[in-house]
């Protein structure tokens, strides 16, 4: 390939919902540092934690490549014993131990007649001995597994151990996993990559280090944050330039909005515009997307949702609905209005209002705590501190984000009064309104057209 030629990419290659990302990868200074710094210190070990789809392992993943040789990763599931555990790492290295010797030895003797001139030494002689030294090796027996058998095999490999998702293990099995890791620091000055390296959700690395107070100043906790609007645009950015198109602002605008500061739904929603729009591989010349088939592309997102996060929505609304108010969506809606921070109960309110006028105060507060219950899935949080209530997870505001704005859209299509296009527009898309006004304000003579207008 020439410098003038450009790599032809699959798009499923470039916005990876469900993988690590390599070609939309965006370094975040933020938390670089203290990452690097952590998997450099010989001896310590790291816990890596933050919201689901926040971009934990991807970061992780690239950072391991540019400063470890090799990496083993086991995927932690509810239910897995410590013993389950502990052999993984030895079935991926394919460990062996010597289980017999054999020896086998072979001898030559030889002798040859010298000429009659050899007078001194007549007969010559020749010896020859050979011994072959043969090992059977088996794999390690999972009842003679030990910490420490782990920590040597990895050392010897020089490899660091990653458990991803270790939130999911019972707490028992946690509890054996903190005595692990005094086993992999004791024999770090022995191998200095030797390493463990946990991914968990948000607010679980106390989970690991409270079972055993000695760990606390020999882990690094790591702190993934949810991504910040420039940095889901750079993802997009990023995948623009590997496919060769361009991506209407607006729509750029709309995908960062309803991802919530949560890469994985920027690359599925993203994924999902790009074969709504038939793009499939890196273009050969520059292709724009306008904002067509962008319903189309959320509603993909919202069928191809997990069960977990519409039987999470389902249950939290669940015979909320009383007269002429279904509460439980009402308040749901107002707080995808809001960031994932949340709002207080008045601020809340005052939203609701801006749709409902007639809405009573009266009830909010107990809605709101009956939203956090477990029979609602806790699907929202309160924040003593401040008085917010918010989204527990990230990943539900987005998905009721989404719901509400595929439900707004097919509102208007089942309106029994004749709609003009641009109408629909300004209730389909809200950011081309005050285009739209412009545009009509010019058509008809009322006003100058601006720069803008004419371009």
């Amino acid at each position: 390939m020439t410098r003038y030629e450009k790599a032809i990419h699959a798009v499923r290659d470039v916005f990876t919902p469900s993988s690590v990302a390599s070609l939309t990868f965006v370094p975040r200074e933020s938390i670089n540092n203290k990452l690097v710094d952590a998997l450099s210190t010989k001896g310590k070990q790291v816990i890596v934690y933050g919201h689901s789809g926040c971009g934990k392992t991807t970061l992780l993943e690239n950072k391991l490549a540019q400063l470890f040789s090799l990496h083993v990763k086991t995927s932690c599931m509810k239910g897995m014993t410590f013993e389950q555990i502990l052999a993984d790492p030895l079935r991926q290295l394919k460990a062996m131990y010597v289980s017999e010797m054999a020896a086998k030895t072979t001898g030559k003797f030889g002798a040859t007649l010298g000429t009659p001139k050899d007078i001194a030494f007549p007969v010559g002689f020749s010896i020859e001995h050979s011994q072959e030294d043969a090992a059977k090796t088996v794999p390690i027996a999972a009842a003679s597994i030990t910490p420490q058998i782990v920590a040597e095999v990895l050392g010897l490999n020089n490899a660091c151990w990653v458990l991803e998702d270790f939130h999911k293990i019972d707490t028992s099995e946690k509890t054996k996993l903190a005595q692990c890791m005094k086993m992999f620091m004791d024999l770090s000055a022995r191998y200095p990559d030797l390493k463990m390296i946990f991914i968990g959700a948000v607010h679980t690395a106390h989970k690991v280090v409270e079972y055993d107070p000695e760990l606390r100043n020999r882990v690094a906790e790591v702190s993934v944050p949810l991504m910040t609007e420039d940095e889901l645009r750079q993802i997009i950015r990023l995948g623009e330039i590997a496919l060769n198109i361009r991506i209407d602002q607006r729509i750029s605008d709309r995908i960062v909005s309803v991802s919530n500061g949560l890469a994985a739904v920027t690359h599925q929603i993203a994924l999902n515009f790009c074969h709504a729009r038939g793009i499939e591989c890196t273009q050969p010349e520059i292709l724009y997307l306008d904002t067509a088939k962008w319903i189309p592309a959320l509603e993909k997102y919202l069928e191809s949702s997990s069960d977990t996060l519409r039987t999470a929505f389902e249950k939290s609304v669940k015979d909320m609905k009383k007269r002429k108010y279904d509460h439980g969506r009402v308040i749901l809606r107002a707080l995808t209005r809001f960031s994932q921070e949340g709002a207080t109960r008045i601020e809340i309110f005052q939203k609701i209002r801006e749709v409902e006028p007639a809405y009573p105060a009266a009830g909010l507060l107990s809605h709101l705590k009956a939203l956090q219950s477990e029979a609602r899935c806790n699907i929202l949080s309160y924040d003593e501190n401040t008085g917010d209530y918010a989204f527990s997870e990230p990943v539900h505001r987005a998905f009721c984000y989404m719901l509400f704005e595929s439900e707004s859209k097919a509102n208007v299509k089942v309106s029994k009064e004749p709609i003009s296009v641009s109408d629909f527009l300004r209730q389909l898309v809200p950011e081309l309104a005050e285009q739209i006004a412009r545009l009509e304000q010019a058509k008809n003579g009322n006003g100058t057209k601006t720069e803008a207008d004419r371009n």
